[in-house]
């Protein structure tokens, strides 16, 4: 009768792992949702409700990656929008060895594509961390662990977008680190090739994306490659409709300002700086401090001779 009980019991257990699918696929909705709200703010500049969603979010999610990434990106703007101290600093890296930890013990193969799109995320923002402290091995080294996961989602463009920011960049800059840091050539063979113009591609089609994140971060990594490579069309173009749409974004506010100073467009500069003056912190959500900073760096290419 033994086996009678076994097979009676079977439904139960069928509902229970149904019942914890359900369960965990409504936490990820609930945790992405939040996240997506979270840049949201960040794209905005509103810094005190990217905090709160940050902290709620890992508060009631703290063994999910994405909470801690989003986490750290909060403290990235901090740094990157004048206030750059070791508190800051500190807490980024945190986060992302949080995050870090919590995928680490995943194999890249088995992940599902949210998944891989969120292991590239956080060794690249690590990298960008390093890199902008000078720490370039160090930001290598997280690139290259970015890399194998990217060797998993280069193909799947078409079934996953996300995948269209990731691997254009890395196709792109792949190229690049070659010839630009011929010391890591020795690395970069056992990487997978790189291709400029797919790159470029992907990164063109992620930005006409009507997702918002998507669009965003691929507007203005695209920008900034074609800042670099004095692409002064495109590079504006881009500038332009980040500054339109997210207008009390100093950071974008800021580079906007870069391509008119650049491009002899000293009526939209002025603008540009007459706008930033009359934002209120307050009402904007910005921190002391932010907006001072950029307006000091604007001011400053405004007293550049041509």
């Amino acid at each position: 009768m033994f086996w009678l009980r076994k097979v009676a019991s079977l439904p139960l257990i069928i509902f229970l792992v149904l019942l914890t699918s359900i369960q965990g696929k409504a936490q990820e909705k609930n945790v992405r949702e939040k996240v997506a709200q979270g840049f949201q703010y960040l794209y905005d500049f509103q810094f005190q409700k990217a905090d709160s969603i940050s902290q709620k979010t890992l508060s009631l999610y703290p063994q999910h990656p994405l909470a801690h990434l989003l986490r750290a990106h909060y403290f990235w703007y901090l740094i990157v929008s004048g206030l750059n101290n070791n508190v800051n600093q500190e807490k980024c890296k945190s986060a992302l060895k949080s995050a870090e930890k919590l995928q680490e013990n995943k194999k890249k193969s088995l992940l599902n594509n949210d998944e891989l799109f969120t292991q590239i995320s956080i060794e690249v923002l690590y990298a960008r961390l390093e890199s902008l402290n000078g720490n370039e091995w160090n930001s290598f080294t997280h690139l290259n662990k970015g890399t194998n996961s990217i060797k998993h989602s280069l193909g799947k463009e078409n079934q996953y977008p996300y995948f269209l920011l990731v691997n254009g960049l890395y196709l792109y800059y792949r190229t690049y680190a070659r010839s630009a840091y011929p010391y890591l050539a020795p690395y970069l063979v056992l990487m997978p090739s790189g291709n400029e113009a797919a790159g470029l591609q992907m990164l063109r089609t992620a930005a006409q994306s009507e997702d918002p994140f998507l669009s965003c971060e691929a507007r203005y990594f695209l920008m900034k490659l074609c800042m670099a490579r004095e692409w002064n069309k495109e590079a504006i173009t881009l500038g332009a409709s980040l500054y339109q749409d997210y207008p009390k974004n100093l950071l974008f506010g800021y580079y906007y300002a870069v391509l008119c100073k650049q491009n002899n467009q000293s009526k939209e500069l002025t603008g540009i700086y007459q706008k930033m003056l009359l934002n209120d912190p307050a009402s904007c959500g910005y921190l002391k401090g932010q907006k001072d900073y950029f307006l000091g760096k604007i001011r400053a290419l405004m007293a550049e001779r041509d």
